[in-house]
């Protein structure tokens, strides 16, 4: 750590040691616990007393401002069988695929239908795709063509969900049952069979719980900068460094000797927090062990956003202790921004990203050059949603009630673990076992 506060005046004193105790945040009255802040504590939706426990849960379930809350589900889930999704289908063989990609342009995006291409090989499928560019009426239209030319089911990677409804029901009207995959979760009451997607929360949060174990000290301050790709548009951009300041409250108080009552409470004060440093452009929460000192957003991820995002934070901030990436295609540009302000990264800044696990990215991780990166590998997308289709056409499996949203597991990779996912071979992380549960056996799983 290069910065120690200290704190010399009586005041500021016992405002920390309060904070020890009591976990206040800014604003706080030192006298409540960490969930018990009035509506001037950190940021977000005013107020009178924080809920806790499964309370805190349903406050993020239930917000308005959730673009920061991708991949947190209830603990219950309701019942799908009454939606008609075009299933039961036909059991056949020669099963023909339309996949509606929302994009080609990047390592993710070419593995994943490349995955899809391969399984569908596997089983004798054919696979037909279009690359909407991210165009919303692009991709309508793809629909719409494999509508007309009566495709078995079709895969929508999806550009923008709620736009994509009406699609979704021309396609159901017709028989073709529909699996999403995209960054946004589906609505619970959308005609689909379900979503493949990558809760992106879940490793933010792991992500701030690692950091806080590795880094957090007491009486020590880290200063930490955030490089997203967009700013209130991008579910991903804003749920993952959600998740960070969450995991790293909620590991910290455990470390300090002052633990949330729940995991809840943290994901709820981290949510808040997150709000106040996107609205306001920095959070100084010195208190809890940590200072954002702004955050950049390049807008796209990939290595000219990773620049764009890190350039004016390093220009302004050239001795913060780390800067946390959404996601590691970012990484090349953010590392030649930190090397352009004569910095090492990895010794000088450190740096960590919350996804997705990409072969150059184990290899910074390998070299010390990044800290930890989030899985999130496409190869689950691609290859799970062709398996689900065989088991749907060839296996009869029941699929009526499957959840709506089926999120990848959650890992994080760093020097302790990165060749258990590392393949020379493979330019992402390896696939690992994973499979769309019912919404009964989702609900059993989450009762434990």
């Amino acid at each position: 750590m290069k910065r120690l506060r200290v704190f010399l005046t009586l005041v500021l004193v016992v405002c920390l040691a309060a904070s020890m105790l009591a976990g206040c945040s800014s604003g706080s009255d030192p006298s409540k616990t960490p969930t018990e802040k009035t509506s001037e504590g950190t940021g977000g939706e005013a107020k009178e007393s924080t809920p806790t426990g499964e309370a805190a849960l349903e406050v993020l379930l239930t917000a308005k401002d959730n673009l920061s809350l991708s991949g947190i589900q209830p603990i219950k889930l309701d019942s799908r069988e009454h939606i008609n999704k075009g299933v039961p289908v036909e059991q056949k063989s020669d099963v023909t695929i339309g996949w509606a990609a929302a994009s080609l342009g990047s390592t993710f995006f070419v593995n994943m239908i490349g995955s899809a291409e391969e399984t569908a090989k596997k089983y004798g499928y054919k696979l037909l795709y279009e690359n909407a560019n991210f165009n919303v009426q692009t991709q309508s239209t793809h629909v719409e063509t494999f509508v007309t030319k009566n495709v078995d089911v079709i895969v929508l990677n999806a550009v923008h969900i709620a736009s994509s409804l009406q699609d979704i029901k021309r396609a159901v009207d017709a028989g073709i049952p529909v699996i999403v995959t995209g960054p946004t979760q589906t609505p619970e009451d959308f005609p689909v069979v379900t979503t493949i997607l990558s809760g992106s929360y879940q490793p933010g949060f792991q992500i701030g719980e690692y950091v806080a174990e590795k880094l957090y000290k007491e009486g020590e301050v880290l200063d930490v900068g955030i490089a997203i790709a967009q700013v209130g548009m991008a579910a991903d951009s804003e749920s993952r460094p959600c998740g960070f300041i969450g995991g790293f409250l909620h590991k910290s108080a455990e470390m300090a000797g002052n633990p949330y009552p729940s995991k809840y409470d943290a994901m709820l004060e981290g949510y808040y927090a997150w709000v106040d440093l996107r609205d306001n452009g920095k959070l100084d929460l010195s208190e809890k062990g940590i200072n954002f000192v702004g955050y950049g957003s390049g807008g796209s991820p990939d290595p000219q956003g990773g620049q764009k995002a890190s350039s004016d934070l390093l220009t302004a901030h050239p001795e913060m202790d780390l800067l946390f990436v959404e996601t590691d295609p970012m990484f090349p540009g953010v590392e030649a921004e930190i090397k352009s302000h004569n910095k090492v990264p990895g010794k000088d800044i450190l740096v960590v990203c919350a996804a997705d696990g990409l072969k150059a990215a184990m290899d910074a991780i390998k070299d010390g050059r990044l800290m930890a990166t989030g899985y999130n590998s496409p190869l689950l997308n691609g290859t799970t949603i062709v398996d689900l289709i065989h088991e749907m056409f060839e296996k009869n499996r029941d699929v009526n009630n499957l959840v709506a949203n089926a999120y990848t597991p959650a890992y994080i990779i760093t020097s302790d673990n990165v060749d258990e996912f590392y393949d020379p071979n493979l330019d992402v992380a390896k696939p690992v076992p994973f499979s769309v549960p019912t919404v009964d056996e989702y609900n059993a799983q989450a009762a434990q």
